[in-house]
């Protein structure tokens, strides 16, 4: 359910503290009001017809006649109801709050949080008002003041459904799972208190097990909604339980199919599955994301379809890791098509040129508008490179068996083998041991140095940092206190053509999941990767190999595993490797 829609949806039961309109015509508020129980819409028109007709006056009338033609999505005519009732009686909280709902549905938010903070003026302590003001506020994204609102009408009801949900929603810190910790001592019974805590818990302390127990003492107070069975599969994802993951967002969608976000989610766990077919019609959801910068190119999209004699443009879209990735379906559109243009981050561009010389490359954020493309030519149609696949991967065995689709800098690549040579090991592997932010799973994803104390202490090997984000003092002081190799040269990670270089020149790349891996296997080089339990989708649930680089092998935590023994598994397999 969008953040707009769960205001109606709360609407009667959070908005009945102010005392209704009293009838002025008698026998209409009654007529309205069994309008309103039986949620008959067309008595509710007509109804509001013969009052406007014989000039009546009667403000409850007018009220439950707006209440309940709103509730259908008779938008228009229910404003028309709720104006009359205000204009009867402009000091019901009530009516203002009920304003408030239809302008908020009606894309009127300026106008909505007018209408809530008068409604607010005449009844400040009620719960369900101050929940749809921040509900309001968060679909603005004005998140300090929607959680101001949301903490105050928890302040007068501990137990306000829509305020725990637009709580959990924002709350990122331990200062809110606290809060939330508080008022489950004050409703203990209250099944989504139970909710709200189990998916700030989540987030904040990526405690799965014990998320996952909230999310059931929940479940098992009789709460059985959407929110509450998408967060159990985001608890049982991040334990690595993907198909029973999968049955929860299911059961997510059938209580609200109109939620962006737990179809997110299930195409996620679709495609860690290997279930692309159905998982990339799912992955089309992000496109209508509010998070991702909406490109208009004034082009129809590509579907599929014959491109002979046509010109292409293949957009770019989500992180550098993505865009790799996804490129990997660009040699067949190319030959398919007449012509082919290529948007994508300024990293990769002398990458792309070189690997795709037929195409025309742009090299641009994607939140240029799309006046560069005339410099490049007309285009016949358009697709974000993340929806290729929609039409090119329907299941694994569509995936290409290819050695590689980048192409490095040869003289880069000859520059830095010169330069690894005079390391004087025997073996020179590439590192990289964290990834990610801390939305995007930094902590699950990363190890520390020490950990890897094990593989840096090797015999007659040298180590050459890839982490993009390590600062060089920081490694060099490691390798000082510990006495164990470790070079990290600063430009080899600041520019995509140098890294991609050393990819090539190294013999092996040892890194945790980021966009790393996805440059090593685009460039056909050996890369092994050390993969949490509930590693993104890309990585898969099982097995050594991605579907989309042949060069890329996984070392999987296991169920209850620290990252010791996986970092043992990468040690025996080196010691296993062939000599020379």
């Amino acid at each position: 359910m969008s953040i707009l829609g769960r205001i109606w949806s709360q609407a009667k039961r959070s908005l009945a503290v102010a005392s209704p309109p009293r009838p002025e015509g008698a026998g209409f508020a009654e007529l309205a009001r069994a309008a309103e129980e039986g949620a008959d819409a067309e008595a509710a028109a007509a109804l509001f017809a013969r009052l406007s007709a014989a000039g009546i006056a009667d403000a409850e009338a007018c009220w439950r006649i707006g209440r309940t033609l709103g509730r259908v999505g008779r938008l228009d005519q229910a404003r028309r109801a709720l104006e009359a009732a205000c204009e009867l009686d402009p000091s019901s909280a009530d009516v203002h709050s009920d304003l408030g709902n239809v302008a908020a549905l009606s894309g009127r938010l300026e106008e909505a949080e007018r209408h809530y903070r008068a409604a607010l003026a005449r009844a400040p302590v009620n719960p369900g008002i101050l929940a749809n003001l921040g509900h309001l506020l968060r679909a603005r994204r004005e998140a300090v003041g929607a959680m101001v609102a949301f903490a105050e009408a928890l302040e007068h009801d501990p137990g306000c459904e829509a305020a725990l949900k637009g709580y959990a929603s924002l709350a990122t810190t331990t200062e809110g799972l606290e809060r939330l910790a508080r008022i489950l001592e004050q409703v203990p019974d209250c099944a989504a208190a139970h909710a709200a805590h189990a998916a700030v818990l989540l987030r904040v302390t990526q405690n799965a097990p014990r998320a996952l127990e909230q999310f059931d003492l929940a479940r098992g107070l009789g709460l059985d909604d959407a929110d509450l069975h998408g967060g159990r599969g985001l608890a049982l994802n991040a334990l690595g339980r993907t198909e029973e993951a999968l049955h929860e967002f299911d059961a997510a969608l059938a209580r609200d199919p109109d939620s962006g976000p737990w179809r997110w989610h299930r195409a996620l766990a679709l495609l860690a599955l290997g279930r692309y077919a159905e998982g990339w019609v799912d992955y089309e959801i992000r496109l209508r994301s509010e998070d991702r910068p909406q490109r208009d190119f004034a082009l129809r999209r590509w579907e599929g379809g014959d491109l002979t004699a046509k010109t292409i443009l293949v957009h770019a879209e989500q992180g550098l890791g993505d865009e790799i990735m996804f490129a990997s379906c660009l040699p067949e559109v190319i030959a398919r098509a007449g012509g082919c243009i290529i948007d994508c981050h300024p990293k990769l561009a002398g990458l792309y040129r070189r690997s795709f010389p037929s195409a025309r490359v742009h090299a641009g954020t994607q939140f240029d508008d799309g006046a560069w493309l005339a410099a490049l030519g007309t285009a016949d149609c358009q697709i974000p490179v993340g929806s290729l696949p929609l039409y090119l991967r329907p299941s694994r065995e569509a995936f290409p068996v290819r050695e590689r689709y980048l192409v490095a800098d040869p003289a880069r690549v000859q520059r830095w083998r010169a330069r690894l040579a005079e390391l004087g090991a025997r073996s020179v592997i590439g590192l990289s041991w964290q990834g990610g932010t801390r939305d995007t799973g930094r902590e699950r994803r990363s190890v520390s140095l020490e950990q890897l104390r094990p593989l840096l202490g090797r015999p007659d090997t040298a180590w050459v940092s890839l982490q993009y984000d390590a600062r060089a003092e920081d490694v060099e002081d490691f390798a000082r206190a510990s006495g164990l190799p470790l070079v990290h040269w600063p430009e080899a990670v600041s520019d995509y053509e140098e890294t991609a270089a050393v990819l090539c020149a190294l013999e092996l790349t040892i890194s945790v999941c980021t966009a790393l891996v996805h440059l090593a296997g685009a460039l056909g080089r050996p890369a092994w990767v050390l993969a949490p339990l509930a590693p993104e989708w890309r990585y898969g649930v099982r097995g050594e190999r991605m579907p989309w680089y042949g060069s890329v092998r996984l070392f999987r935590q296991r169920p209850g595993e620290s990252w010791q023994p996986v970092i043992a598994r990468v040690e025996e397999a080196l010691d296993a490797r062939p000599a020379g």
